[in-house]
């Protein structure tokens, strides 16, 4: 198993013109770690987190899994998996590559 941990912390700028305030700055924090088990599956796990500088809002939180299965040179299957304030979303795809 190929393992590759990581802290990265950065700037998250959002806008949103369907919102009362219509931007959000502050800090953010990802924190994560890349497996690989097999030469044709990866993995992704990640939180990330950001927080506003200009208001005292509660910091938003993010949990992502991705999974990659290389089916063949040119065929992938994806699953992902994402959460973030009260949502959940789950996605499967089929990737071709040509």
């Amino acid at each position: 198993w190929r393992t590759v941990w990581f802290a990265l912390p950065g700037l998250a700028l959002n806008a949103n013109s369907q919102s009362a305030k219509s931007y959000r700055a502050g800090w953010a924090l990802e924190l994560g770690a890349l497996v690989q088990p097999t030469s044709a599956w990866k993995g992704l796990a990640r939180i990330t987190g950001s927080t506003e500088c200009l208001d005292d809002a509660e910091p938003l939180w993010r949990a992502e899994i991705q999974q990659h299965l290389a089916l063949d040179r040119n065929i992938a299957l994806t699953l992902d998996w994402r959460s973030w304030d009260g949502v959940h979303e789950l996605a499967i795809g089929l990737q071709a590559y040509f």
